[in-house]
C-alpha cells in the first residue's frame, strides 16, 4: 500500500488517496489487482478509471 498526492498537494492533510497493490499467482503467470481508494471527487476516479492521472503524482507521506 502506498500513498498518492498530486505535486501541490504533497503533505496536505486531506489530500492523499491510497492504492493497494494486490500481487497473487495465477497458473504460471501472476494477477496484479491495483485498488485505488480514497479519491477526491469525480474527475480523479475518471482519470484512475482510464489507467492515471493527468498530471505525474508522486508517492507522498500523508
Amino acid at each position: 500500500m502506498t500513498t498518492w498526492a498530486a505535486p501541490e498537494d504533497e503533505g496536505r492533510e486531506g489530500r492523499c488517496s491510497r492504492v493497494t497493490f494486490d500481487i497473487r499467482p495465477h497458473a504460471d503467470i501472476v494477477r496484479l489487482t491495483v485498488t485505488h481508494e480514497d479519491l477526491a471527487d469525480g474527475g480523479e476516479f475518471a482519470d484512475a478509471s482510464a489507467g492515471g492521472p493527468r498530471c505525474c503524482p508522486i508517492s507522498s507521506p500523508c
